[in-house]
């Protein structure tokens, strides 16, 4: 009699644990999150004599890096902070996981960076149509700093840590897979951004849930913008396929040849993560 109670309490156990993790509008709410400790972040640098350089103050390139990395190093700072507590007052669970077996393998760590690239190449005619970011990103070593490190730390903890982990808990890898993907393409604002970002969301999303480690989709997105970085130093940031091929079939063709690995790849992702289920730390080869 004992024994198969505990089997009942076991049975009925998995399903709240489950439902510790991250539900339908505590993606909505981290994504407001996010937005709120970006305003809060300027507001709090403001409050220590910090404000945007005029545009043309000597040097504003450089001085508006550094004010936009100390107010994005401050957000995410906050948002984690504000995340950590929301989960902790909300019973909601996300299990952070930095390292996994195998989580430094260049193999892995090469088809991922490729795979970033092929789907941003993809998403590239569609992207170069719609509105991108207005206003000056800034340059320097600060810019830089937030690009390549603080950016990838962060986002990964707040959008594949907590929000895909937690989703997995709750609803199993489809979800856990597209919705926080959707969240971070949303956060991004610009239409043009978001459309990469969704592609670029998918992939990290399916690295995490495929081999639950923070640190090879921090990699993962740190070599991402570093590629992004040098472009633009090189001044070919905003240089297309089509730009690089002038207009010929060359460029069709590699389009073509993305979309199609793109295609393949999403097929692929999807029957892999559609086998990892709510609160299940495995998914089948």
């Amino acid at each position: 009699m004992a024994e198969g109670s505990d089997r009942s309490a076991s049975a009925q156990g998995s399903p709240r644990r489950a439902a510790a993790g991250y539900g339908w509008s505590d993606l909505i709410i981290a994504g407001l999150i996010f937005v709120f400790s970006q305003w809060a972040a300027a507001l709090i640098y403001g409050m220590f004599g910090g404000t945007p350089p005029a545009a043309d103050a000597e040097g504003a390139g450089f001085l508006r890096g550094r004010y936009l990395a100390a107010v994005y190093t401050i957000a995410m700072v906050l948002c984690v902070t504000l995340l950590a507590l929301y989960g902790r007052i909300m019973g909601r669970s996300a299990r952070l996981t930095f390292r996994a077996p195998g989580w430094a393998s260049p193999i892995r760590l090469l088809s991922g960076y490729l795979l970033l690239w092929c789907f941003s190449i993809a998403v590239e005619p569609l992207a170069s149509m719609l509105p991108g970011r207005d206003g000056d990103m800034g340059t320097g070593g600060w810019f830089l700093l937030c690009s390549i490190v603080v950016a990838p730390l962060f986002e990964e903890i707040i959008f594949r840590g907590f929000l895909t982990g937690g989703m997995r808990r709750a609803y199993g890898g489809v979800a856990a897979w597209i919705c926080p993907a959707v969240v971070f393409a949303a956060v991004h604002v610009a239409p043009a951004a978001m459309v990469t970002a969704l592609a670029g969301g998918l992939v990290l999303g399916f690295y995490y849930l495929r081999y639950r480690s923070l640190v090879i989709v921090i990699m993962l997105h740190a070599l991402n913008n570093t590629t992004a970085c040098f472009l633009e130093v090189v001044g070919a940031g905003d240089v297309t396929v089509r730009d690089l091929a002038g207009g010929t079939w060359v460029a069709t063709a590699i389009y073509g040849a993305c979309g199609v690995l793109s295609v393949a790849a999403l097929v692929r992702m999807f029957i892999l993560v559609r086998r990892i289920k709510k609160d299940d730390c495995t998914a089948e080869e």
